[in-house]
């Protein structure tokens, strides 16, 4: 949904927006205010879920208060990985067979690593 400008039409109503992304916008903002008072981290992936696209590499959701990422690539949000920024762990979150955690150092972790340790 990056790809929608939605700062564009801040005047306007939302199922008023047009161009490329604005049914991923309009699906977005009534999922979230359907959901705004027990909205959580299921159910931003949710949301993520109603609006991907064919070529979705990486859908990233990110708790604020926790300083914690979560993370699913391509379309295949059942997989799921937690990334503490302040504890400097990745680990395996939602829809794996163990539950590991990785400390991350300042070197590389790639994608495919990641799977691999959790197929």
């Amino acid at each position: 949904m990056t790809n929608f400008p939605n700062g564009d039409f801040k005047e306007a109503n939302y199922n008023k927006v047009y161009g490329i992304g604005a049914d991923r916008y309009i699906c977005a903002h009534e999922y979230i205010h359907n959901n705004i008072h027990s909205f959580g981290i299921n159910e931003a992936f949710e949301v993520l879920s109603k609006t991907s696209q064919k070529n979705t590499l990486c859908s990233i959701v990110y708790e604020p208060l926790k300083n914690e990422i979560y993370i699913s690539f391509k379309k295949d949000l059942s997989k799921r990985w937690k990334i503490s920024i302040i504890e400097k762990t990745i680990q395996s979150l939602d829809g794996f067979l163990s539950n590991s955690k990785i400390q991350f150092t300042n070197e590389e972790i790639f994608v495919n690593d990641l799977i691999s340790l959790y197929k």
